[in-house]
């Protein structure tokens, strides 16, 4: 009985041990990271690609949202950041939405749905 026992370790402790090495080995995917945009012109290329979601002036806040939402999913498929807002008066009533992203250096461009073509430079963190 003991032999049987030490030799079901021996063949466990040899089984654990050979089993990472063989077969387990798997090429790593590339994971794309998702970060911020080169530069403030990237940003506008980027944008310009997109303007089929920007909206006019008789939208409203609810398509400007839906719209803002899908230029932040485009924006992650493509591996960039864009953070919307939704801006709201004093009694909590929505009246704009606005985006918008870094670049590598940590300048903050923003824009509203109305005017992809006019991004603006907030400040840099």
């Amino acid at each position: 009985m003991k032999k049987i026992v030490i030799l079901c370790i021996v063949v466990l402790l040899t089984l654990w041990l050979t089993l990472p090495a063989v077969g387990c080995q798997q090429e790593a995917n590339p994971v794309q990271e998702i970060g911020y945009f080169p530069t403030s012109g990237q940003i506008s290329t980027w944008l310009d690609a997109n303007k089929d979601l920007q909206t006019s002036e008789i939208s409203s806040i609810y398509e400007d949202y839906q719209c803002a939402l899908e230029l932040q999913q485009r924006a992650l498929k493509d591996s960039y950041i864009i953070n919307v807002y939704l801006n709201t008066d004093e009694v909590g009533d929505f009246l704009w939405v606005w985006c918008d992203a870094y670049t590598q250096a940590g300048d903050i461009y923003y824009w509203t749905m109305l005017d992809f073509g006019d991004i603006a430079w907030f400040g840099n963190w």
